[in-house]
């Protein structure tokens, strides 16, 4: 059964919201791609007079001084604009055109320990050693996706960062930090965890479906079961990549949540990713809006592609059907593949029978303006795909 999920500060709302809007100096110094003074194969840190000159960020929180960490991280397809827009742009991290796509994995990881610092209650990654911790967790985290089309460690940072956007919504705010009673988190740790379980929420993933499991009597589907089979995989990944990470005792001063309450939470929200229970949770969030809103936060994140602007969204769903192409041809003849619909008709039917009751569910729970913003981004998307749908192959995308 989940557990309520709430009891937060209320100081929380204004700060939340107004992060998308506030902004400070930062100070940047990231060297050029190439060039004289440039170590070689970094792209981030540079020599002078003998010297290495390491790259000195002050974020917009105030909190932190970032000294050569990218460099030490071995990162090497970084940018140096990419990074400017990571640090200097605060609004960047939390807006709905973010371009995925135009990323570097290793910017993306950067983007994700930014995500995750900021979120942080207490502060507690504000300095190198936290910082440091971090960089260990992403890492962590990354090296257990694989490099499927669609289910990879692009889409963990792809949904984690939508998220984040959600939550620079003030209407969103509001509504997570008035769902329910006696939920002991304050609000810094329920966006924090809600950043966690969304990096996690496919760890391992393997570029199948629960479907595939079954049919194929894998050694998944032995060892997890036959329902959300893929899920409970993800969420056993998760615990125990947080665990290791040691990321619940660096919040642990402080804090009003325990570990095991944390871990269960976490659980409870890539659980809820799961396709097959889709109308399951989306009836029980219009019976009990407050107690499944994180349930339905993080779903919606998880198809958050059909919301981006059309360019992107249809990067996401050209690789969604290699994926899903690629699975069909692991199948054995006996089972079978489906063949599937044009691409374009299926992002509309998928759209329409998934998305859009996803999406119009949250004006149900007083989260009208969301709603109405996400509903026309979706709108528009079909508009454009429809351009597409007459003809089988889908000419021009």
């Amino acid at each position: 059964m989940l557990i309520s999920r709430t009891r937060a500060l209320s100081s929380s709302v204004s700060r939340w919201s107004r992060a998308a809007n506030d902004r400070t100096d930062a100070d940047v110094a990231v060297l050029p791609t190439g060039g004289a003074g440039t170590v070689p194969g970094s792209r981030v840190s540079q020599t002078t007079k003998g010297r290495t000159a390491r790259p000195k960020v002050r974020f917009a929180s105030g909190r932190i001084e970032l000294l050569g960490l990218i460099e030490s991280r071995k990162l090497r397809n970084v940018r140096e604009s990419k990074i400017a827009d990571l640090v200097e742009k605060d609004q960047y991290l939390n807006d709905i055109e973010f371009d995925n796509k135009n990323f570097s994995l290793d910017e993306l990881q950067v983007a994700a320990v930014l995500m995750l610092e900021r979120a942080a209650p207490n502060a507690v990654f504000a300095d190198k050693a936290g910082l440091m911790s971090l960089f260990d967790f992403v890492d962590s985290v990354r090296a257990v996706y694989k490099p499927n089309p669609y289910h990879d460690f692009r889409h963990a940072v792809d949904v984690m960062q939508f998220m984040n956007h959600l939550l620079s919504r003030e209407d969103v705010v509001e509504r997570v930090l008035a769902a329910g009673q006696g939920f002991p988190a304050s609000g810094d740790e329920l966006r924090f965890m809600l950043l966690v379980a969304c990096i996690c929420h496919d760890a391992a993933h393997d570029g199948t479906s629960n479907l595939f499991q079954r049919k194929t009597n894998s050694e998944l589907f032995e060892r997890f079961g036959a329902e959300s089979t893929l899920e409970r995989m993800h969420a056993w990944y998760a615990e125990n990549l947080i665990e290791s990470a040691t990321l619940l005792e660096a919040i642990k001063p402080g804090s009003v949540m325990d570990s095991t309450q944390f871990l269960q939470e976490v659980r409870s929200l890539i659980m809820a990713t799961d396709m097959e229970k889709h109308s399951a949770l989306l009836s029980t969030f219009k019976a009990s809006p407050s107690a499944q809103l994180l349930n339905m936060l993080i779903k919606i994140s998880d198809i958050s592609n059909v919301t981006r602007n059309f360019d992107e969204a249809k990067v996401w769903a050209k690789r969604l059907e290699a994926e899903m192409k690629l699975a069909n041809s692991r199948l054995p003849p006996s089972e079978g593949a489906t063949p599937a619909p044009p691409l374009a008709q299926n992002v509309i039917g998928f759209s329409r029978m998934f998305a859009l009751p996803l999406i119009d569910s949250l004006a149900n729970a007083g989260l009208q303006e969301t709603s109405r913003a996400l509903r026309a981004r979706i709108e528009s998307n079909i508009a454009e795909w429809e351009r597409f749908s007459g003809d089988s192959l889908n000419p021009g995308l």
